[in-house]
């Protein structure tokens, strides 16, 4: 369907590596025959989607949303049909990391913290190739664009997560509106519905902000390190000072604005230095 309908989309979404069984299966579990059923699935969809949309296509199967350690491990038979088709996968869940060992992404539904940064680490040594977000806690916020810029681009940069992986703008029953109803929802609203469209709010505006924030700064340090190896040394040293201010930024007193300056100097500097063009 990739190529049918014009796309250029590379990902695509195989079924759900949400079933929990023995390991390794065996013919006398109640789940062994809906467990093949599921394996017939993931070949189809897997030869289906290398056909339509390429061989070098990614392919990922999401498990239980949220699931323990229990049903985390009950699942290991259905992710590793996913992975043996060169499929990959995915699972929200906290950083209890020896029954994490073979997922591909994990989405962590708490913010960045100290604590928490050790977790990540722990869970990056145990597999550097796993991608760790962290999303829900909470998905907006307070209406405060200073605050949630700060959470969302350098708190969670300096914490070692990978990437965020909120995915909600609004439900119209997570706001002011519906707080009498579930009040624990109140914080989960980054936009409002309305009828030709979205209204957004300052919290989104913050959050766009972050994101730009990661941008720039994964910019200045990719520049920064390939000054690094130049054998001119002044442009080595640029490199190296843009690397050790970056390190060292003090991310919870910083003003993010003058951060964003910062950034963007270093940047122009280091692309004269490296003689790319500058627009």
């Amino acid at each position: 369907r990739c190529r049918a309908n014009g796309l250029n989309a590379k990902i695509v979404r195989l079924p759900g590596c949400n079933m929990t069984t023995s390991y390794p299966p065996e013919t006398d579990d109640f789940r062994y025959y809906d467990y093949l059923d599921r394996c017939e699935l993931y070949t189809n969809d897997v030869a289906r989607a290398k056909r339509l949309c390429g061989e070098d296509a990614t392919m990922w199967s999401y498990g239980i949303d949220e699931a323990g350690p229990a049903k985390i491990r009950a699942q290991r038979a259905a992710w590793q049909a996913v992975q043996a088709l060169g499929g990959s996968t995915a699972c929200a869940a906290h950083m209890t990391r020896y029954v994490l060992f073979n997922a591909d992404i994990v989405d962590h539904p708490v913010q960045p913290s100290p604590e928490r940064k050790v977790a990540v680490d722990r869970v990056h040594a145990m597999n550097p190739d796993i991608y760790v977000h962290w999303y829900a806690d909470p998905h907006a916020g307070p209406e405060n664009p200073a605050y949630v810029r700060w959470l969302y681009s350098w708190k969670t940069w300096q914490s070692n997560y990978d990437e965020i992986g909120n995915y909600i703008l609004f439900r119209n029953n997570w706001c002011e509106w519906w707080y009498p109803q579930e009040p624990m929802f109140r914080a989960l609203c980054w936009a409002y519905p309305a009828g030709d469209g979205i209204i957004d709010t300052p919290a989104w505006e913050g959050y766009r902000e972050a994101v730009d924030d990661l941008k720039y700064a994964t910019v200045m340090r990719r520049l920064a390190r390939e000054a690094k190896k130049s054998k001119d040394i002044n442009v080595a040293y640029l490199g190296r000072a843009a690397l050790a201010w970056i390190g060292e930024l003090d991310g919870e007193r910083s003003d993010m604005k003058y951060v964003r300056y910062e950034l963007i100097e270093r940047i122009l500097k280091l692309m004269k230095a490296l003689g790319k063009e500058v627009l």
